[in-house]
């Protein structure tokens, strides 16, 4: 069921997720750290729960590496880093990994109301952001 998730040959790839924030798939080299950013804004209203999950997209094959469940109450934020040195294992021959994050809603629509959802990478040295990485919606299958 995973390797549905990263298909991009399959036309209802997304049917088995409700309607995540998808980032990537991206690479990361040495040196560098994919953080995931969010932040409810308002002062008061609904918390948001959400499920943030990492995996490895490497020759054709996805794989899980971590799966965070976090509640995003009225003004706070929530940061999550994964860096790309602490799992050197997952390195190919060229010195990359290509992660793919997620973003479930686990209650309520995938937004957060009144919020900022980011993903970046950054060096890990200067703290330098190197590139803003976009969150996608997917369209559900039926449209």
């Amino acid at each position: 069921a995973l390797t549905v998730v990263c298909s991009r040959s399959t036309a209802n790839a997304f049917t088995l997720i409700e309607r995540p924030l998808v980032f990537g798939p991206v690479g990361l080299g040495h040196g560098q750290t994919f953080r995931f950013n969010a932040a409810n804004l308002l002062a008061d209203g609904t918390s948001n729960n959400f499920q943030l999950k990492i995996f490895i997209c490497q020759g054709g094959t996805i794989q899980e590496l971590t799966n965070s469940t976090f509640t995003l109450q009225p003004g706070q934020s929530f940061v999550y880093d994964f860096s790309a040195d602490q799992n050197q294992l997952l390195f190919d021959q060229t010195g990359r990994v290509e992660i793919l994050a997620i973003l479930i809603a686990l209650h309520g629509p995938p937004e957060i109301v009144g919020g900022i959802i980011t993903g970046e990478i950054f060096d890990a040295v200067t703290g330098k952001t190197a590139f803003l990485v976009p969150a996608v919606i997917p369209r559900p299958s039926n449209q």
